[in-house]
């Protein structure tokens, strides 16, 4: 009782000292015109009070503080956010007449005020709807102003960090990929415990770069990412202690007279020489080695950089120099960076060269950005190569900025559009990555996470407002109806709006390359989700599958254009093109086998149906596998059916050249005689940029899928037992189905030869009973007594009637269906006529 009873007297204290703070803060802005007061206040109308019981969000009363603001000091800030409200019009800030409709003309007038004003938000919305025209023309010249400003503000924060630039903020991740949970450090630790070279690596890279794991402040998770330099640096350095467990004196001692550093400042060397003769390794395994090397460059730069521990420049010389001896590129670009800027060293442009282009050589991209700054000073057009290397090479950020850079002055000095476009959309990827000082996402990822769906909404919102295609698909991710996460507001938006809204997110999301998000476009028309008048339109949502189809990447869209012309919805019914549509989807993505194999069932199962009921030959057209062949798919045609029941059932190995789509490729390392060690390869399998989370799930689930005794080759032979069984089954009852379909072709054909004899031997009967009245008569005809021919019939008349017997036999075996005997009746039938022509001629000369 006592417990919940200062829980109640808690939260009334919070709530009452909350109210007082509103008393004041409206007192201190609109009494004494405190402009930070205003917009404190704002904020706190527009997002609401923590916890969110305390202080309802009340946007109307928000738009009256910023809209105070604004027109008495002109505040930017106070400009983009009147501007968003007048946008979404989000929480009935309009009033009930603009339900989430918004006012665009005043939207964009605000926006202009905030960007003109330098306000950073303002920029990248002013400039996105100019670039996509939202409320306004079309125009790339008019939105390349407002992008280049907010790109130069990104790029000034980023030149304002330690050498090399800032640590960039945490990759923007979709609502949907967050679905099925994550995993933390914690695997990569239970191995890096027992002394595993390659996890303690991962480990230390996780804790280096970060792993997304937020904490209570999302202004610290915005700036470190959940990084934490001193575990990342204990790993680092266990792992090259195994090599190194002492350090030469000579490269920490300074070396050498003063020299001016890249700033024209004098000073002294404070870095020594190293001499890799002088600092001997101990015997580690190969593996170790190269983990070492790569984590030599890694402690190179932290010591560097200052991260974690204090700078120390004759250290990170150190150990670049280790990482240099190994082979590693980072180390190579780290020396770069020391010999370039006097970090130091004696300043030497030459030698810092020579180190950058061993590194771009082995492809790394911050090394191609270093040559492609140094040429840029020279000859803006020799460092496009670079530049295009280091994106080629994982670059997000700096290779755009200097591309748009290039692609902008092009469009400005020679007046050509084209270079308009890729300026644009380079300073717009430059300035949405480098957002340090922008926490509205964070704020809407935790609120997310937190079970606040209308601030994570709110905070989406404002960033799609912004451009981002990652906020825009996590709004129409919220308000999807097929998920039916959220309906909101609900007493404000009724009928159709929710899905209107969604529907236009899904719809400028998939305007920026999102293929899913042209999906779910495709989906929403097929429902009527969203449309104006509420109806279904199946053609659109076929353009949209055809679409996302012709980009080779989406499965489910060929799935569901082979649906749309198995049915004959939004397009004209084709059982082939259906067939064609599902194989690519089983091409493109080899987990869609099973409800492949269950669609291509139904469509044969349909396909016969309606070749027995119609008779029209076009529906087995699904069955024929030539045009596959020659395209090198065809999995489901008859005769792969057989081969591929057979080797599942017999346990046989695929045959040399089989179809890739079919078994996929595994490379299991061999060792023994005649296996190599290939160190390159070893060092890119440590560094490539994969999604550590991914990586982790799947060692996880390789380790638990082995058994006792089992190794890891095990997996590759009876790790997907169950998806076989299911496949194999699939095929059993399709191969049931098509032996249905052959016995019910071989009985109707039996059935129609059947009747094809009885009406012949009808129509046999009946032209004997006609010869043999006509042929008597004639038999009974006495020539004159003058004349000398043979009483009996003449030969011809004989033929003449084995022609017309022979005739009805051909007429009576259905001539009409096929052509050979169609070609054989009209011959009889002019030989029938010329032995007729005979005839006469005969008759008329006997007579004359």
């Amino acid at each position: 009782m006592k417990s919940s009873s200062a829980k109640i007297l808690g939260q009334k204290e919070a709530e009452e000292a909350t109210f007082r703070a509103i008393e004041h803060l409206n007192k201190s802005a609109f009494e004494y015109g405190n402009l930070d007061a205003g917009m404190t206040l704002g904020n706190i109308w527009l997002w609401g009070g923590n916890p969110p019981s305390v202080i309802q969000r009340d946007p109307r009363k928000a738009m009256d503080a910023f809209e105070w603001v604004a027109n008495l000091s002109g505040n930017a800030t106070a400009q983009a956010n009147l501007a968003f409200l007048y946008a979404t019009g989000f929480g009935g800030a309009l009033g009930q007449n603009l339900t989430h409709v918004g006012d665009q003309s005043k939207a964009l007038l605000y926006y202009t005020f905030g960007a003109l004003g330098g306000d950073y938000a303002a920029e990248m919305a002013l400039g996105y709807r100019h670039w996509v025209g939202i409320g306004t023309p079309q125009s790339c010249q008019e939105a390349l102003p407002f992008y280049k400003s907010a790109a130069e503000k990104s790029m000034r924060t980023f030149n304002a960090g330690p050498p090399g630039g800032r640590h960039m903020p945490p990759t923007k991740v979709r609502l949907s990929d967050h679905d099925g949970g994550v995993y933390g450090p914690e695997f990569y630790q239970f191995h890096a415990d027992r002394g595993d070279a390659t996890f303690m690596f991962r480990l230390a890279r996780i804790y280096y770069y970060g792993f997304g794991s937020a904490g209570d402040s999302i202004q610290d998770f915005a700036l470190t990412n959940g990084r934490n330099y001193l575990k990342s640096f204990k790993w680092f350095n266990r792992i090259v202690r195994a090599v190194w467990p002492r350090d030469p004196e000579a490269a920490t001692s300074p070396n050498g007279h003063a020299y001016q550093n890249k700033q024209g400042q004098w000073q002294t060397p404070t870095v020594g020489t190293y001499d890799a003769n002088k600092d001997p390794k101990q015997p580690v395994d190969e593996t170790h080695l190269v983990a070492a090397g790569l984590s030599a460059g890694y402690l190179g730069r932290i010591y560097l950089r200052g991260e974690g521990v204090p700078r120390n420049n004759a250290k990170a010389f150190l150990w670049f120099s280790r990482g240099v001896t190994q082979g590693d590129r980072e180390s190579h670009n780290g020396l770069g960076i020391m010999y370039r800027d006097g970090l130091g060293v004696r300043r030497n442009l030459e030698k810092a060269l020579e180190y950058f282009q061993t590194a771009s050589d082995a492809e790394l991209a911050d090394a191609n950005v270093n040559l492609g700054k140094y040429y840029m000073g020279v000859d803006p057009l020799s460092a496009i190569p670079y530049f295009d290397n280091a994106i080629k090479n994982g670059d997000t950020y700096q290779s755009y900025y200097y591309l748009a850079e290039i692609n902008a002055l092009n469009a400005g000095q020679t007046s050509k559009p084209e270079f308009c476009p890729i300026a644009v959309a380079f300073y717009k990827r430059v300035a949405e990555r480098g957002d340090w000082f922008e926490e509205v996402f964070w704020k809407a990822e935790k609120a997310w996470a937190d079970g606040d769906e209308v601030t994570a909404l709110l905070g989406f919102l404002m960033m799609a407002e912004r451009g981002y295609e990652v906020a825009q698909n996590n709004v129409a991710y919220i308000l999807d109806r097929h998920k039916k996460r959220l309906r909101l507001p609900k007493e404000q938006i009724s009928g159709n709006a929710t899905d209107r809204l969604a529907l236009t997110y899904w719809t400028r999301s998939a305007a920026q390359d999102n293929i899913d998000a042209l999906v779910k476009m495709g989906d929403y028309y097929l429902d009527g989700f969203g449309t104006s008048s509420g109806q279904p339109q199946p053609e659109k949502a076929a353009a949209c599958y055809q679409t996302a189809t012709n980009t080779h990447l989406s499965a489910m869209a060929m799935w569901n254009l082979g649906w749309m012309h198995e049915n004959g919805i939004g397009v004209s019914q084709d059982y082939h093109l259906a067939k064609r549509f599902y194989d690519l989807a089983l091409e493109t993505n080899s987990e869609a086998s099973f409800p492949v194999a269950l669609a291509l069932m139904k469509l044969y199962m349909r396909s016969v149906w309606d070749y027995v009921i119609h008779g029209d030959s076009k529906y087995l057209l699904v069955f024929t596998s030539a045009s596959d062949e020659q395209s090198g798919s065809g999995w489901w045609s008859l005769r792969r059916l057989r081969d591929e029941l057979t080797r599942r059932w017999l346990g046989i190995s695929p045959p040399p050249g089989a179809n890739p789509a079919d078994e996929a490729e595994v490379n299991v390392p061999v060792d023994g005689e005649g296996a190599g060690f290939d160190a390159a390869a070893t060092q890119r399998a440590l560094e490539q940029d994969e999604d550590p989370v991914e990586w982790a799930r799947n060692a996880r689930e390789r380790d638990r899928m082995l058994g006792e005794g089992e190794e890891e080759d095990d997996l590759f032979l009876a790790g997907n037992t169950g998806d076989d069984f299911l496949e194999t089954a699939g095929i059993l009852f399709l191969c049931l189905g098509l032996g249905c379909d052959e016995c019910v072709r071989v009985f109707r054909q039996q059935r129609e030869q059947a009747n094809i004899r009885a009406e012949a031997e009808q129509a046999h009967a009946e032209l004997d009973e006609a010869l043999g009245e006509l042929i008597q008569p004639q038999a009974a005809v006495v020539p004159p007594a003058n004349d000398t021919n043979d009483p009996t019939p003449p030969d011809d008349l004989a033929d003449l009637a084995a022609q017309i017997r022979t005739a009805a036999e051909i007429a009576g075996a259905d001539g009409e269906t096929n052509e050979q005997r169609e070609g054989e009746l009209e011959n009889r039938n002019a030989q029938i006529e010329d032995g007729l022509r005979r005839r006469t001629r005969t008759d008329e000369e006997e007579a004359n």
